[in-house]
């Protein structure tokens, strides 16, 4: 009897549909060929896929282009196909190792696909490149506590700090910190800093309103959980 094929992982399934033993251009032996559209991003409408594949065709016209990985790249993070986008990141960043930006791109993928270790690997390059940029340590900060390392995530949260100053990303993550190694009073602390800089921000109050419960002020905690029930967090990120 034969056996089904095994189910790949994402990154697993990615590297198949590009290909990775085929080299597409002089001076890039590592660079895979993109995939047809219709093998990794099935399910999308007709014109979606033509607009994927517009992308693609770019990148076999000339493959050496990171600037042309960088766009199909992102013509999959649009459509929420992140196998292909860290893929496409990930040659994008093989052709222009120096560049910040897509090395950012290139987490922010990896981290869709479920792997953080990867993720937080690409930001160190990010930060090594652009060690200023705050948003980067803020992601970093994030991805940590989802990993439970909530000691690491700290330290991340309060280098992001005077990098992104008025926005209550950098607070918030501490708040988040502080509570996950149940120093509340510490949270509560944050979570006002990051209050006072966005009273509206549904996010920031389910914190506040988590910091409140969990420090007995119960009255208190009930507006701000009722109006961040469900809330995601929104953060400034310009790459």
């Amino acid at each position: 009897m034969m056996l089904p094929p095994p189910r790949l992982a994402p990154r697993a399934l990615a590297c198949a549909l590009l290909g990775a033993a085929l080299a597409c251009a002089p001076g890039a032996p590592d660079v895979p060929a993109p995939p047809s559209p219709r093998e990794l991003a099935g399910g999308l409408d007709d014109a979606t896929i033509a607009e994927i594949q517009k992308a693609t065709d770019a990148v076999k016209a000339d493959p050496a282009s990171a600037e042309l990985w960088a766009a199909l790249g992102r013509a999959y993070e649009t459509q929420d196909v992140h196998a292909g986008a860290d893929a496409a990141f990930s040659a994008a960043t093989k052709l222009s190792p120096g560049e910040a930006k897509l090395w950012y791109r290139a987490a922010i993928a990896a981290a869709k696909t479920g792997e953080l270790e990867r993720a937080l690997s690409r930001l160190d390059t990010v930060n090594e490149l652009e060690p200023g940029y705050g948003p980067a340590w803020r992601r970093r900060g994030t991805w940590l506590l989802d990993l439970g390392r909530a000691d690491e995530a700290r330290s991340a949260f309060e280098r992001a700090a005077p990098m992104l100053p008025g926005v209550p990303d950098a607070p918030i993550g501490l708040a988040r910190a502080a509570l996950a190694m149940d120093e509340v009073a510490l949270a509560l602390k944050h979570a006002r800093s990051a209050f006072d800089r966005a009273p509206t921000d549904p996010y920031v109050r389910l914190i506040l309103g988590d910091a409140l419960r969990r420090s007995g002020q119960a009255d208190e905690a009930l507006p701000h959980l009722e109006a961040g029930q469900g809330a995601l967090p929104s953060y400034v990120d310009p790459w």
